[in-house]
């Protein structure tokens, strides 16, 4: 179990950083930065459609079209299995409702509130929205590697952060000494290495500023067939009068006494080993489960705050690196961080657990200058966000509040 750990902590990051290419006379990022704003702005009155190409290693090549007029928009997530191109999902929200066809099943949903079956189908969604390059200092340490046709490739220098995972990572402590000759470390070595010689990759149409590639030959992700609509396209955002479930759920903070958090895969099957866990809030009462309306990849159970409606939580958005704790609205969806940088950057966050007051939360982080089954508690200040460290990073379980809130209690991995 300790071996797996660090074999995924290994892919995963590789998986989360981009790759590189040769350079030439750099284009004028003023002239394309103000193209891009041009291209922004006239988004948010007019129609555009696009498809955006997720290529994983070893995976399906993933396609998403979108479809967005102001606040309108339509996913359609499909899946190119030998060969053959299968529709997965859709999505089409109006207003604040997300209509989702996925499975043979039709569901009203708030955004996000949704279990999606297709493997990583959040992960696909957020990485398909249009990025677009509007300032020049987003590619000022950049490197320019070519220019082919009117796009533009340039290498980014990894965020320090980043570098200091994978470096962690490359070096297992002592006392995994079989790790070394595991073939699956061997090519999460490989593969990390390959990612610290080339950093950071993007590719920029010089016409709009738009950022048409990003990835590594593990991860690519292409934006094709950018198009600019003449009409809003209303046809496309109906909805046919076959009968929806309503799936949308709005707690009281009186329901969500009844409620607890827990990781949950609802199609796991034994014996089956493969597991696609998520964060879901299960109502003890009614037996139903609600994803985390967290707006991002993934989400981890974590604690409720005194009032209920509102969480703390574990997530990843697509900015995100690594996991890190986030406060979470129950009722509205609305999330932001906590924490201050220390939580963005290690590995990862996770079992954040409320004080007896309701002011502090505990939370356990992986930093990458601590051992590699050591972790590191903080205690972070809801009111004021104020994060320290509490104690040594060690190798032991989530911690439990004692009555008085003035202590954490542990158990701790000694060896014998």
């Amino acid at each position: 179990m300790r071996l797996n750990r660090h074999l995924n902590a290994i892919l995963f990051l590789w998986g989360a950083s981009f790759s590189a290419r040769t350079a030439e006379a750099p284009p004028d990022l003023a002239a394309l930065s103000r193209a891009a704003a041009r291209e922004t702005n006239h988004l948010e009155t007019s129609a555009a459609s696009w498809i955006s190409i997720h290529q994983i290693d070893n995976g399906p090549k993933v396609f998403v079209h979108v479809l967005q007029s102001g606040h309108k928009h339509r996913w359609t997530l499909s899946a190119e299995y030998n060969g053959k191109l299968s529709e997965m999902l859709r999505i089409t929200q109006r207003g604040d409702l997300w209509y989702l066809e996925e499975g043979g099943n039709r569901t009203i949903n708030r955004p996000f509130e949704a279990t999606l079956r297709f493997p990583g189908a959040y992960l696909y969604l957020l990485r398909s929205g249009l990025r677009f390059i509007t300032d020049p200092s987003q590619l000022k340490d950049g490197k320019l590697e070519s220019v082919e046709g009117h796009v533009a490739t340039y290498r980014l220098p990894l965020p320090a952060s980043s570098v200091s995972q994978m470096r962690n990572l490359l070096s297992p402590p002592t006392d995994f000494s079989d790790l070394r000759s595991d073939p699956r470390f061997v090519k999460g070595k490989a593969l990390i290495e390959e990612t610290l010689a080339h950093s950071q990759e993007i590719g920029v149409d010089l016409e709009n500023g738009l950022v048409v590639e990003s990835g590594t030959s593990r991860f690519k992700t292409r934006t094709r067939v950018f198009q600019w609509l003449d009409s809003h396209q209303e046809e496309s955002f109906a909805l046919d009068n076959q009968r929806w479930s309503n799936a949308v759920w709005v707690p009281s903070p009186q329901e969500l006494n009844d409620c607890i958090m827990i990781s949950y895969d609802p199609d796991w099957r034994p014996p089956s080993k493969q597991r696609k866990l998520e964060g879901q809030i299960f109502n003890l009462k009614t037996g139903r489960f609600h994803r985390i309306p967290f707006q991002g990849i993934e989400v981890c159970p974590g604690c409720f705050l005194k009032d209920r409606s509102t969480a703390i939580v574990c997530g990843r958005t697509a900015e995100d690196i690594v996991q890190r704790p986030y406060q979470v609205n129950l009722i509205t969806g609305a999330h932001k961080p906590i924490g201050d940088d220390q939580l963005a950057a290690g590995l990862a966050s996770a079992y954040p657990v409320l004080s007896p007051n309701g002011k502090t939360v505990a939370i356990m982080h992986k930093d990458t200058t601590a051992g590699m089954l050591e972790t590191q508690i903080y205690l972070v200040e809801l009111q004021s966000n104020a994060t320290r460290s509490l104690g040594k990073a060690m190798d032991y379980g989530v911690p439990s509040w004692l009555p008085d809130g003035k202590a954490l209690a542990r158990l701790s991995l000694l060896a014998a």
